[in-house]
């Protein structure tokens, strides 16, 4: 069918303090099939390329369950699935918003909405970057791209290089660190625009931040103030971060911006001052967890573990030829 054409906003340079001049409005039409079910094609023919036979390893039921964090860490499920089997199982009529993270302790896919901030931490060698594009991938492949925005941004080092494709993108990921610079702080001028302007049912515009320490640290001022504009201001306006942070120190992972995440998916950290630090819970058992395996999906008060799902560079090239057919 031919999807509508929908507004989004097209980054310029050099005006990102005037919000009402510093977005031209791009208009883009492009031709769709019904997204789930194309979509449902591709997965098929990645899971059994990939991951063996339909179905393995997944139980029917499509949503993960939110329990409390068992006293014991160690994660006794099947090795980590892939993320586009999960995916397939994700039920038809998901809100958007919707993401996948991988598999509960039950053995079921864990899905939830995004309809804040997340932030993604944990020690050293936790693979906070394979979570984020885990993450990206599944708004991606869950979401028309007229339908959900993404901005990936990094400080230039190519962490989301096999993403870029993606015709979700409002802009293409950054080449360096003055250009990540601009795009952070044009992502908060939407945020101003939209508070000028408020939407009925604006388009959501998800914000990944591959290290927020690094980016905050550019030019001081200037991206600490885009940083909490898009922080606080931006979920209200249906502009939602994405953000990684390194848990070390004695120091909350976010630093003063920790709190601005309801949301935070925490993998292995070396102590139990780390892991109330990153939790925000007491006994989280996040010093436990296994590296490179297992995360602690922390809501609401409670913790969730699971493991992430996992996306080769491969099937991430995959879902990029699909969408731009």
């Amino acid at each position: 069918m031919q999807a509508q054409a929908r507004e989004a906003p097209a980054f310029t340079s050099g005006k990102a303090d005037q919000p009402k001049t510093a977005f031209a409005l791009l208009q883009r039409t492009r031709t769709f099939g019904t997204p789930l079910i194309r979509l449902l094609g591709v997965l098929r023919i990645v899971a059994m390329r990939f991951g063996g036979a339909w179905g393995d390893e997944v139980a029917s039921t499509p949503t993960g369950s939110l329990q409390p964090y068992p006293a014991n860490p160690a994660f006794t499920g099947v090795p980590r699935s892939p993320l586009f089997r999960l995916l397939a199982r994700a039920p038809a009529d998901s809100p958007r918003g919707t993401l996948c993270l991988g598999l509960a302790t039950d053995r079921q896919p864990l899905f939830f909405q995004l309809d804040g901030n997340v932030l993604v931490t944990g020690g050293t060698g936790s693979d906070r970057t394979g979570l984020m594009h885990t993450m990206v991938a599944s708004l991606a492949a869950l979401h028309n791209p007229e339908d959900l925005y993404l901005l990936l941004l990094d400080s230039g080092q190519g962490s989301f290089h096999a993403l870029g494709g993606l015709p979700h993108l409002i802009a293409p990921p950054p080449q360096d660190a003055d250009e990540a610079l601009t795009y952070l702080v044009e992502a908060a001028c939407v945020v101003r625009n939209r508070m000028a302007a408020p939407e009925a049912d604006p388009i959501p515009v998800v914000v990944v931040l591959e290290d927020l320490h690094t980016l905050a640290a550019l030019r001081g001022r200037e991206a600490a103030e885009a940083l909490h504009t898009l922080l606080e201001s931006g979920p209200d306006h249906s502009v939602y971060s994405i953000s990684a942070a390194e848990s070390h120190g004695d120091r909350p992972p976010a630093g003063s911006l920790t709190g601005l995440f309801p949301v935070r998916l925490v993998g292995p950290v070396e102590n139990e001052r780390q892991a109330r630090l990153a939790t925000g819970l007491a006994d989280s058992g996040a010093e436990r967890l296994r590296r490179g395996r297992d995360f602690l999906a922390v809501m609401d008060g409670e913790a969730t573990r699971f493991q992430p799902a996992r996306a080769t560079e491969e099937e991430l090239a995959m879902l990029v030829e699909q969408w731009s057919v």
